[in-house]
């Protein structure tokens, strides 16, 4: 996440799905952040699925951030998910390209599988 959040920090409007716990009360199960780099006219969108089951649909509406297309979709995810690296197995987790993004008129669509991280670049022309 260091490599890509880069700029300023997003201030995100998160509405979705929540879960009861005992010690938390109703915990969202959709954690997302992002970043603007305004130079670049890059975004980067981090975006985790709670949920231990389903899969998460997300929506957003990037317009006003100018984002024109997905450069990098990556995810993080598997059936186990205490599973770990190792030094005897070191790439037994790690990222995989995503396939679900899509960007269309500046609205974003993607769906995030059970208990996974996921992020994406996007880029749209630099600030003047």
């Amino acid at each position: 996440a260091a490599r890509w959040a880069r700029g300023d920090a997003l201030q995100l409007l998160v509405d979705g799905p929540t879960y009861p716990t005992e010690r938390y009360g109703e915990v969202p199960l959709l954690h997302a952040g992002a970043s603007l780099d305004r130079e670049r006219g890059a975004t980067a969108l981090f975006l985790v699925n709670r949920d231990t089951s389903e899969p998460l649909q997300v929506e957003a509406d990037l317009r006003a951030l100018g984002a024109t297309r997905i450069v990098e979709h990556r995810v993080l995810a598997g059936g186990d998910p205490l599973a770990q690296n190792t030094e005897a197995d070191p790439e037994r987790v790690h990222p995989v390209e995503g396939q679900s993004a899509r960007l269309e008129a500046g609205r974003l669509g993607v769906t995030l599988p059970p208990v996974s991280w996921t992020v994406l670049r996007l880029e749209g022309p630099p600030a003047p």
